[in-house]
């Protein structure tokens, strides 16, 4: 782990006393020294001490002073994951067998769905490139479940107008999500959770799409040819609008309504009421075992599922039920312990309030700005945690660091005093239940 510290260094006196090259080292400490105090220097501490030293201590040179620690302002290196980037990467991988065998189902479903067709080369406006996105699906007990392999488009090459026009999609807001979970606990009902198996290849874009055969592809390619794309793959940019026009049209089929205060809540009045939170790929279903029943039968007849059951675990969210108070927890332990520790900050001590009072973000007169620190990736990270707990003035605070787009060392405090306030978090819950007749009390334990 690399961190900056207010310290001020001493020139080197041998730069051959380190292991590294001397060029790697200049450059290293020139990509930093933008985001230093002017006067203040990078001290870079060998792994290991040179070798062959004969000295002796003098005694008379040692200072009589407490030693202090000195304050860190951010850690500016992740922790580096075990999961390939690349398909060459993935396929030569110490369980390259497991990503192969990812690999060959994705490329089944796809050919399954009737995703693309051969096309010549001359048909295509624009081809798009591919790449392979895997991943490890962990349970709550962070146990690895599945190991999985997307195919992905590199929409960021998309050209607005000839590969795509409307893009937007609406996703199921966690807030809206403790209404369901709420109801169905009060009133005893059933809580299941079902998963669509490849959802976006559902979708049928309405542009004339063309990508170029992506790595991996068993088949032998026409020499001149290039793919078209039938239905849509992960990546494009109107992808998730094509797949949430798909199981909207099918839930109004079955009856359900779209609620109006959001587009992924589908709700049932037959006798008794039934929900459904949609959730990308993801959906919960809330009602009696006769409707929850009757829903899984009918959905199964139009898309391919996991049905998981009873809900236990959403989102990184757990989900404890306790069926005689009637009472639905959410705790979010695992995906903070994730975030902490991703960013070298799980024993860290936690605090009350993340920012500090009348603290001001944008009217500073001099920044030093951070480089190489993803800021936008860790605000929004930490904003799941705050959606969840959007009752607490303390942890809403920290939303307040989301104001600039760079990383620069005042704004990294913040972030950093932020973290803190989620380690206290950790084994906190947010509560849903029923609190007199007819109303709801969504009470923070």
């Amino acid at each position: 782990m690399l961190y900056i510290s207010h310290r001020l260094t001493h020139p080197v006196d041998d730069p051959q006393a380190f292991s590294y090259p001397i060029d790697e080292i200049v450059e290293l400490k020139s990509s930093f020294e933008k985001a230093f105090p002017k006067g203040w220097t990078m001290e870079l501490v060998p792994d290991v001490a040179p070798q062959n030293i004969s000295s002796s201590i003098d005694m008379a040179n040692i200072i009589d002073h407490k030693r202090q620690k000195p304050q860190n302002i951010i850690n500016l290196v992740a922790v580096g994951s075990d999961v390939p980037k690349t398909y060459w990467q993935a396929v030569h991988h110490e369980k390259g067998s497991v990503w192969r065998e990812a690999i060959n189902d994705e490329i089944k479903s796809i050919e399954k769905h009737g995703v693309w067709k051969v096309v010549d080369k001359s048909e295509a406006h624009n081809q798009l490139g591919t790449t392979w996105v895997f991943r490890e699906k962990e349970d709550s007990k962070e146990n690895i479940t599945r190991y999985k392999a997307r195919l992905c488009v590199q929409g960021f090459v998309q050209i607005e107008g000839l590969d795509y026009n409307k893009t937007f999609a609406p996703t199921g807001r966690i807030t809206t999500l403790r209404f369901p979970l709420g109801y169905c606990a009060s009133h005893d009902l059933e809580i299941h959770q079902m998963d669509f198996k490849a959802a976006f290849l559902y979708g049928t874009p309405e542009e004339n799409v063309f990508i170029r055969y992506p790595d991996g592809y068993p088949h032998c390619m026409k020499q001149g040819a290039c793919l078209q794309l039938v239905k849509s793959l992960y990546g494009l940019k109107q992808s998730p609008q094509c797949w949430y026009k798909h199981p909207s049209k099918i839930f109004e089929q079955l009856n359900f309504s779209l609620s109006q205060a959001d587009a992924c809540l589908f709700v049932k009045n037959e006798g008794s009421q039934c929900y459904v939170f949609l959730h990308v790929d993801n959906m919960i279903i809330g009602g009696d075992s006769m409707q929850v029943s009757k829903f899984k039968n009918n959905i199964r007849s139009f898309f391919e599922l996991d049905d998981l059951g009873e809900v236990s675990f959403f989102l990184a969210i757990k989900l404890t039920r306790n069926r005689v108070l009637k009472t639905v927890a959410l705790l979010r332990e695992l995906y903070i312990n994730k975030i902490l520790g991703e960013y070298g900050m799980q024993d860290c001590k936690s605090v009350v309030t993340p920012i500090i009072q009348n603290e001001q973000l944008t009217t500073t007169t001099v920044k030093e700005e951070i480089n190489g620190f993803d800021y936008q990736k860790v605000v929004g990270a930490a904003q799941l945690i705050v959606n969840l707990y959007s009752s607490r003035c303390s942890i809403c605070n920290f939303s307040l660091v989301s104001i600039p787009r760079k990383a620069f060392c005042r704004e990294c405090g913040c972030i950093q005093k932020g973290f803190a306030i989620l380690k206290g978090y950790q084994r906190r819950f947010f509560d849903a239940r029923r609190k007199g007749l007819g109303r709801f009390n969504n009470r923070f334990l």
